[in-house]
């Protein structure tokens, strides 16, 4: 069996500001590292949830079996590209204005007729580099078609951009911290 091996094929970082860009880089290569591990793997397969009745193999508002997603992510096919084993990335980084700050705790979003990432200057400069990447694995899984509900529930961290997203994140971490990600 030949192993997957996915490449951050980067097309744009639209960002001003030096220090956030080297973030964002250290973000992808974190990505890239986290996704192309066993641990990585090991945990998309084996992923299940509780909805408070049962617990169900799988994820919330997805009709893929858990191996299928993990084959859908390592194909590199997204709602843009085909299966081309590459993350191709766009990312744009934006200011908040004064109000969308105290009203809302959103860190960024993807629309689903644009390939641009769009994260808030505000969270890459308080967040580690682990962190960024579980926020840009959600926000590229929006872009291979996955989805989740809009408002607060259990069941939405059980989707697959928010249980991947945060897979991606602790394993991360692992890695950043010296860890390895087995």
């Amino acid at each position: 069996m030949v192993e997957k091996r996915i490449v951050i094929e980067t097309h744009a970082i639209l960002c001003k500001s030096k220090r956030v860009k080297k973030k964002l880089l250290a973000a992808l290569r974190l990505v890239e590292k986290v996704v192309n591990g066993r641990a990585f793997e090991r945990q998309v397969i084996g992923h299940t949830y509780h909805d408070g009745k049962r617990r169900i193999r799988g994820y919330h508002m997805c009709d893929l079996a858990p191996d299928e997603v993990y084959e859908k992510i390592m194909s590199g096919a997204d709602l843009y590209t085909p299966a081309d084993g590459d993350f191709d990335i766009r990312w744009k980084v934006k200011k908040r204005s004064l109000f969308w700050r105290i009203t809302s705790n959103t860190i960024g979003y993807t629309y689903p007729f644009s390939r641009t990432i769009n994260t808030y200057e505000w969270f890459i400069k308080k967040r580690r580099p682990p962190t960024v990447a579980g926020h840009l694995m959600h926000e590229y899984l929006h872009n291979c078609g996955f989805v989740h509900g809009a408002g607060r529930s259990k069941l939405r961290n059980r989707s697959v951009p928010y249980a991947v997203g945060y897979m991606v994140k602790n394993i991360a971490w692992s890695i950043y911290r010296g860890g390895n990600d087995e």
